[in-house]
């Protein structure tokens, strides 16, 4: 349990004692422009930090009242830490001792200033942004050794939450106009509606013991290793992801994370309620369907350390993105070494209705299942990692129903489905491309020869991407008449198109099951199709050079 330093006035008298640094003498000068209360705070603050040590190869916080308040040796146990916090302090005022803030030679620098400027100093975001702007190229060329992390200004009450998030998005544009880490914890620290979370302080401004822990828990991983990806070093993603306001966006038809915990964990998203999710601890499987809103999903395995795996069962078309907020616990990333497969496909991938009673029902959240589809299956067989970049009814050309969305060919570059967010190839580097498309190009009309144009397009964009991994492509199993033998021979025109381009592709054909649980809902492959599907397909992977 963390303690909070209690903060008390100090007299005037005291001023004489700022003496005791060059900062600290001129501190009566420096900050005249703070009212006589702040000036109580800050002058012997100063001359407290003057007479204490500086470590060897600090972990070195400034800040205001927020920073002084944390008890860093309990919040990082076994770190040489250095609190510069100093309550009522503004940017001016970091700016103003950044001879005493810069007079050891710390590893890592964590700097959370501002709050002050938009209450007390009324400052324009704008202004604030800047000024945070100027600590940090300060700071860079007084320190250049360390690892520099910038917060963002903390949440507080309502009716500053247009102005928190305005001088955030100023101060995030500076950190990355100076290559330092912005490291946004609103989705750790507030409620739906951006206001700091009642239970973390006792005032919308300063943090409870229980503030602390969860301030502990999301700077940890930036303490102890290194969080250039922000809060979210701590866990493993699974699938494609974006990071977008501080949170980890989910939209792919099995995407989500793991990690391992010590204690209580909590995972808190946000969801529009009508997605479903596989979740996964010690090897015991549940599903988990959050509410509309933020949910806060809190687990403890009967044994520590335990894993979890959370993964969306479910289609953002359908069930919209979800937002990972935060998690929090004594939480690590669980390394593995497993081979990779990326999947590109359509609903037979996405698990569109697999677990349905029957070839009658329609698309629901109950009845589909990415991990109850083949391509997982066939990961889960081959002990490998896989992302699946899916939509049902999309295709090469087009849609099913004429559907005007995108076709799968623009969404091989994206994080999310149905987004102009990027996905960075070089975070992932497939061994294995499984390609499956054109069963809505054929089931709605006749393609012609553009099906095999576009497909062909997609194999020379995946080899050029990807130029070490085995390409394979699906035909099957659901168009089983002409329109099956038309989409087979267009996907063989396609490979034949690849390979004059020097690109090596195996094509595999999959089938239904002739017995058992054969079809799900649409027709889709049913549990028995879908076993025998990752068999076929497993079958095939180990005849190439990975498996």
């Amino acid at each position: 349990m963390l303690t909070r330093f209690a903060f008390g006035l100090v007299s005037l008298s005291v001023l004489a004692a700022c003496s005791a640094s060059e900062t600290a003498s001129q501190a009566p000068e420096i900050w005249a422009e703070y009212n006589e209360v702040e000036r109580e705070y800050v002058l012997p603050r100063l001359t407290e930090i003057a007479a204490t040590p500086e470590p060897d190869d600090a972990i070195l916080f400034i800040g205001d009242s927020i920073t002084q308040g944390a008890d860093l040796s309990a919040m990082f146990p076994g770190y040489p830490v250095s609190n510069h916090g100093i309550a009522a302090d503004r940017t001016q005022g970091v700016m103003a001792r950044m001879e005493q803030i810069t007079r050891g030679t710390p590893e890592k620098i964590f700097l959370a200033i501002g709050t002050n400027d938009l209450h007390q100093g009324g400052a324009d975001p704008d202004a604030i942004a800047q000024r945070v702007g100027g600590i940090l190229d300060t700071l860079k060329e007084a320190e250049p050794q360390a690892d520099l992390h910038v917060l963002g200004i903390f949440p507080r009450a309502l009716d500053m939450v247009d102005s928190v998030s305005a001088a955030n998005d100023g101060i995030a544009a500076e950190a990355q106009r100076t290559g330092v880490t912005y490291i946004d914890l609103t989705p750790v620290l507030a409620n739906a509606d951006g206001k700091l979370r009642d239970e973390l302080t006792y005032d919308d401004l300063h943090l409870t013991e229980a503030g602390y822990d969860v301030l502990a828990d999301a700077l940890r991983p930036c303490v102890e290793t290194d969080c250039s990806d922000g809060y979210w070093s701590r866990v493993i993603p699974i699938g494609r992801y974006a990071l977008r306001d501080g949170a980890m966006t989910l939209g792919w038809p099995g995407s989500g994370l793991n990690f391992k915990a010590d204690g209580e964990s909590l995972i808190r998203l946000r969801d529009s309620g009508d997605n479903q999710f596989d979740l996964i601890v010690n090897g015991e499987s549940r599903i988990y369907q959050p509410e509309p809103g933020i949910n806060t999903l809190t687990l403890e395995a009967q044994s520590a350390p335990y894993t979890v795996s959370l993964t969306r069962r479910s289609e953002s078309y359908a069930s919209g993105l979800t937002d990972i907020l935060s998690v929090e616990g004594d939480v690590q990333r669980i390394e593995a070494d497993k081979p990779r497969i990326l999947f590109i496909g359509d609903s037979i991938t996405a698990g569109f209705g697999t677990i349905g009673p029957d070839e009658h029902c329609g698309y629901s959240i109950e009845t589909s299942s990415a991990r109850d589809a083949y391509a997982l299956m066939a990961a889960e067989e081959l002990g490998a990692d896989a992302h699946i970049v899916a939509i049902s009814g999309r295709g090469v050309v087009y849609n099913w129903d004429n559907n005007p969305e995108p076709h799968m060919l623009g969404h091989f570059d994206l994080a999310l489905p149905d987004t102009l967010i990027a996905w960075d190839h070089a975070q992932w580097t497939p061994d294995v491309v499984v390609v499956s498309l054109g069963t809505n190009d054929w089931s709605t009309r006749d393609p012609g020869d553009l099906f095999a144009a576009n497909y062909a397009n997609l194999l020379g964009r995946v080899s050029a991407q990807y130029p070490e991994a085995e390409i394979f492509a699906i035909t099957g199993p659901m168009l089983t008449d002409e329109r099956g033998e038309s989409m087979q021979a267009g996907v063989e025109e396609a490979i034949d198109r690849a390979a004059k381009k020097g690109v090596e592709v195996t094509i595999v054909l999959l089938s239904l099951a002739t017995e058992g649980h054969i079809y799900g809902c649409g027709y889709h492959p049913g549990p028995a199709s879908n076993e025998l599907m990752a068999e076929q397909l497993v079958t095939a992977l180990k005849r190439g050079n990975q498996f």
